[in-house]
């Protein structure tokens, strides 16, 4: 099954098969957006962030609704944003082109505080509450990890901090992760591997999708150092899912089952991609972000099997 993401596909909006299908999109199509450049979900359902790349965050509820937009003095695009916890009150981190960390409420989007950052910018940002502090992690390479104080500035480096989360898969703690290929990899936390997963795809037969292996074909084991493709985990119903950047492309795959359930496709790259715990997708590619609702079919066990409609 091949869902696309552009406007004009009456795919992404009445294939009665799809699973996930568009409800709205921020970009430069709409007088009132810029050119976005960051995406995040918020723990929950309810709250998506989007930053552009004249420094705006926006704050928008799951059925499209603006919440907030807030500017600040700064006009250097955003370029990661993570949600988190803290005291009882949901913030935002940021981290802008000109290495600028900054802490958002995420209620109403008012700037808090910044803090200056030196030398290479991480590549995956988190917001976490740790011993009772508000505290942000960047890890990326050649960065094996850093912490922030987001109220003192204080940088505290972490080798073990590892750039990819742990996710519960049966109970027991992976990390999930894709090859260049875009091959998932699962590796029980804290060192012992299982081979890579490769599996045929649910597309047309006969009609290859570009990182996954052939059905009886040994598929790589990811090599050490190489760069791997974003993969970001989520829940749909009681099933572990894990959505892998593939250029135009985002591939699905059911983690326990070993397979691929969708896979979605964009008329410009995919530059990044977030979920929410009810298993929507927010996927960000040309400047635009589009939000993608979950809609299960009726009987997903058939619709998991079923080629193209």
């Amino acid at each position: 099954m091949r869902q696309t993401l552009v406007k004009d596909s009456p795919e992404a909006v009445s294939s009665p098969a799809t699973r996930w299908r568009r409800a709205w999109t921020v970009g430069p199509r709409s007088s009132a957006d810029g050119f976005v450049t960051a995406i995040a979900c918020a723990p929950g359902a309810d709250l998506m962030a989007v930053g552009d790349r004249g420094g705006c965050l926006r704050l928008y509820r799951r059925s499209g609704e603006l919440l907030a937009s807030r500017h600040t003095d700064r006009t250097a695009d955003l370029m990661e944003m993570a949600f988190g916890h803290h005291a009882g009150r949901l913030y935002l981190a940021s981290i802008d082109r000109g290495n600028v960390l900054r802490l958002w409420d995420a209620v109403d989007g008012s700037p808090l505080s910044s803090v200056t950052l030196t030398g290479r910018r991480g590549s995956h940002l988190g917001l976490f509450s740790i011993g009772g502090r508000l505290v942000a992690s960047l890890t990326g390479d050649p960065w094996r990890g850093v912490l922030i104080d987001l109220v003192s500035g204080r940088k505290t480096a972490k080798d073990e901090f590892g750039e990819h989360p742990t996710v519960y898969l049966n109970g027991r703690p992976v990390t999930v992760t894709a090859d260049r290929a875009g091959d998932l990899q699962v590796t029980a936390a804290p060192s012992v591997a299982t081979p890579t997963v490769a599996a045929p795809s649910v597309d047309t037969p006969g009609v290859a999708i570009p990182g996954v292996a052939a059905p009886g074909v040994a598929a790589p084991g990811v090599v050490e150092g190489a760069p791997g493709r974003p993969v970001v985990c989520f829940h749909s119903g009681d099933r572990l899912l894990a959505g892998v950047i593939q250029t135009h492309e985002v591939t699905i795959w059911d983690i326990a089952e070993h397979r691929i359930v969708d896979v979605l496709s964009a008329r410009s790259p995919v530059s990044d991609l977030a979920a929410t715990t009810d298993g929507d997708l927010f996927v960000l590619a040309g400047g635009e972000a589009s939000f993608l609702e979950h809609r299960p079919p009726p009987d997903q066990g058939a619709a998991l099997d079923r080629g193209p409609d």
